[in-house]
């Protein structure tokens, strides 16, 4: 069992939880290693697609709105905010990153602390569609990076949870698109 949430920190008591390939490559030892960990990311529970129900709130985590019983998305990385990357609006690249499920146990344990400010709440979105904002937001944030326009063109190759999840954001965006899911070699 974790600690109580500390000030600006939340204990929730995950819903559900997506397997992303990420986690699978995490599992078999074929992430390379965090230097703040050692030479290896073990023990860690995975999971960093997080539905969740907050359970306790620290000091302060509820000026931005959450209560006990709200239902949230975890946003799973946590930046040092001052490196370059940073400063430019890369935190995904900050040499001190750190990801929910990855370098810090994550949503498969039974309760987490994580920052209030890394907990969104999504109302009456179900668990399901709760675990999928994260793999959303990776999709979304690729297609602002290509700097898509209304009318381009999107292919998405392969059926994991962020190509359809792109596919859908840029017709939403009025891009023209496809799936295609298996390539036959020639």
């Amino acid at each position: 069992d974790p600690a109580g949430p500390g000030p600006g920190q939340v204990l929730v008591r995950p819903e559900l939880v997506g397997v992303c390939g990420s986690d699978l490559h995490l599992f078999h030892g074929h992430l390379p290693v965090s230097p703040t960990r050692g030479d290896s990311l073990y023990p860690v529970i995975q999971g960093h697609e997080v539905a969740a129900v907050v359970e306790e709130l620290g000091a302060g985590a509820g000026a931005g709105g959450l209560s006990v019983g709200d239902r949230v998305a975890l946003w799973p990385l946590t930046s040092c905010g001052s490196c370059y990357p940073c400063r430019v609006g890369r935190p995904s690249v900050c040499d001190a990153f750190e990801l929910i499920g990855v370098h810090i146990d994550g949503g498969l344990a039974e309760q987490l602390v994580v920052a209030a400010d890394h907990a969104v709440a999504i109302d009456d979105l179900a668990a399901p569609l709760g675990a999928y904002v994260e793999p959303t937001a990776v999709a979304v944030h690729a297609l602002a990076r290509a700097r898509l326009e209304a009318d381009d063109a999107v292919v998405v190759l392969g059926g994991g949870p962020v190509g359809p999840a792109g596919l859908l954001a840029g017709k939403a965006q009025g891009a023209r698109g496809g799936a295609y899911t298996k390539l036959r070699a020639h």
